[in-house]
């Protein structure tokens, strides 16, 4: 991973790693039952997104072991409960940090987290899918409102997480949008998603 294309120096990843580990607070997101709006949300998942980028960027360099130190502070310091890994946001920017972090974990070896976050994405992109398609099917009138924002948006980030699951799990049998009877893919506004590794960056 590169921030605005620019290669991470050493020391910039000694200096972000530090302050990850001894100096971030996740804002008690990580006690039980902790409800959050929509705003503290927003928050809290920046700090995913960061972590997630940290991470990533550590792994690349072969940083492995500092890269799995970031991820399990973040697991530990954010209960999914309270911030589940997939939800339905505007223009899905919670499960477009979702697939960064998906990444990060798959560069850092933290297989077992991956695969949570992968099936919770997977399963909720699959529901969002379907409610639209009904939405399509038995209110066309309303239909208009999700062609040319969400619709799209949500099959983008299938494509995404399809390459992300056909580069670290090469022996699983991942659908291509065809076979799960995709419509033609209207293209996003370039304001709404953002390319990184994978194809998607959040804003």
């Amino acid at each position: 991973m590169r921030l605005g294309g620019t290669p991470i120096r050493d020391n910039d990843n000694d200096f972000i790693y530090n302050n990850l580990m001894n100096k971030f607070a996740f804002g008690g997101a990580d006690k039980k039952g902790v409800y959050f709006d929509e705003e503290n949300r927003r928050h809290i998942l920046n700090i995913r997104s960061v972590y997630a980028e940290a991470a990533g960027n550590l792994a690349d360099i072969g940083r492995k072991d500092e890269a799995i130190k970031l991820i399990d502070k973040c697991e530990k310091g954010i209960d999914p409960l309270n911030l589940p890994y997939a939800l339905v946001s505007r223009y899905n920017n919670h499960n477009q940090t979702g697939l960064i972090y998906l990444e990060a974990c798959y560069k850092a070896g933290k297989n077992d987290v991956a695969e949570k976050v992968r099936a919770a994405i997977r399963k909720d992109l699959d529901d969002q899918k379907k409610y639209y398609e009904y939405i399509q099917k038995s209110r066309p009138e309303l239909f208009g409102g999700f062609e040319r924002s969400e619709y799209p948006i949500n099959e983008a980030l299938f494509q995404v997480l399809d390459a992300i699951e056909k580069k670290y799990l090469p022996q699983q049998q991942i659908k291509t949008p065809a076979e799960r009877n995709n419509t033609t893919i209207i293209s996003t506004s370039p304001d709404s998603i953002k390319k990184n590794d994978s194809g998607i960056k959040k804003q």
